[in-house]
């Protein structure tokens, strides 16, 4: 970073957004590339708070550890990762809205997610799970194991989390069934989750959004099922106002 800018305070309750734009872009080898960057971020009201230029560097798209071996790039609308505006700067999207979302379509949800032992520990100890096994380290060994254990709940919650920027565009969780527990998650363990679409109607109530079901499932590193779940979300239709009026 070649300098930190901070422009005005942030204060409690402030919606921070930013933006930023290519200053350069040059390759460095065949596996990568260098990028220099202006990143600025406003305040819910348009006043800027904060200025940083820097330079990072980046896989080139047919390159990098998490390449997809002969993996077919989406090239559908409902894919686009950013739409363009009308002052031709592009707007990251998040989310796919219900006409997206196909009955039958699995979705393998990126990134992956490492827990940790000291944020597991942690989690048990503020949502006051008393269990000894969740952050007793002592009990663990005597009990033989490594560590303690990862709570199922926190699991559960991890597995929805990784599912969001597929899910962006939901208003609503109407509920989870089914929800199966599979092999313990231990500190360390790497979870990937994957959703399959079951069904989708539109929602009788909310002419702007419909009702989809979807079975989320999710394993460690070495492809064991640690938890899945079935939801009922309510997601909002492309034609509904509210993401363009908030500047998404």
């Amino acid at each position: 970073m070649s300098s930190i800018a901070l422009t005005r305070p942030v204060f409690g309750g402030d919606t921070l957004y930013a933006e930023t734009e290519v200053l350069a872009a040059e390759p460095v080898d065949a596996e990568s590339g260098r990028a220099s960057l202006l990143t600025r971020g406003f305040n819910q009201r348009g006043e800027q708070v904060a200025e940083l230029r820097y330079v990072v560097e980046l896989w080139r798209s047919t390159t990098g550890p998490d390449r997809v071996p002969d993996a077919r790039p989406a090239t559908e609308e409902r894919f686009l990762s950013h739409v363009q505006r009308d002052d031709g700067a592009w707007v990251e999207q998040t989310g796919l809205f219900f006409e997206d979302l196909r009955r039958g379509e699995t979705i393998i949800h990126a990134p992956r997610k490492t827990l940790l032992a000291e944020e597991a520990t942690l989690h048990a100890l503020r949502s006051m799970e008393w269990q000894p096994q969740s952050h007793d380290y002592a009990f663990a060994h005597a009990i033989g194991l490594p560590a303690p254990v990862v709570p199922q709940t926190w699991g559960v919650a991890v597995a929805v989390a990784l599912s969001t920027r597929t899910f962006g565009r939901v208003s609503v969780n109407l509920g989870w069934t089914d929800v199966e527990f599979g092999v313990d998650l231990m500190p360390g363990d790497t979870l990937e989750a994957r959703s399959t679409v079951e069904g989708a109607r539109p929602s009788g109530s909310r002419p702007d959004r419909g009702v989809v079901t979807v079975l989320t499932e999710a394993r460690n590193q070495r492809g064991e099922m640690v938890n899945r779940f079935r939801r009922a979300l309510m997601v909002y239709r492309r034609a509904a106002a509210v993401y363009s009026q908030a500047g998404y």
